[in-house]
């Protein structure tokens, strides 16, 4: 029993994206991510994200105004985020893409649902 269900894991993991899942017939999921519906970010969480992405560009973080947050499924432990030569698990991984607007121009940010774990996905 546990080999079948290692075998329909491993099986399901492996599919190519834009496929069809041969169990339902329908489409998979695009790489990157699949939009869930908006939600509210816990306040506190939003502002462990904004700290850590200002951190990260070199800016304050009061010089970082939210333009848009969303609720993500990614496919990886990555967060569709990632470096080359880098092994992401495969695995789906609940989080938010955030886009915020720098003193620089706009910046995209990945991260789990905590949002300890961030990436930055795109910044001018």
């Amino acid at each position: 029993m546990a080999l079948c269900l290692a075998t329909l894991v491993s099986c399901a993991a492996n599919q190519v994206p834009g496929s069809e899942d041969s169990a339902t017939g329908s489409p998979t999921a695009s790489p990157s991510a699949i939009a869930a519906p908006n939600s509210t970010i816990p306040p506190e969480v939003m502002a462990t994200i904004q700290q850590q992405t200002a951190s990260e560009l070199g800016v304050p973080a009061d010089a970082l105004t939210l333009a848009s947050a969303n609720e993500r499924q990614w496919s990886d432990a990555c967060l569709g985020v990632a470096q080359a030569n880098e092994m992401c698990a495969q695995m789906i991984t609940p989080g938010y893409e955030i886009t915020f607007d720098s003193p620089d121009g706009r910046v995209v940010v990945h991260t789990d649902r905590s949002g300890r774990s961030l990436r930055i996905a795109d910044k001018p």
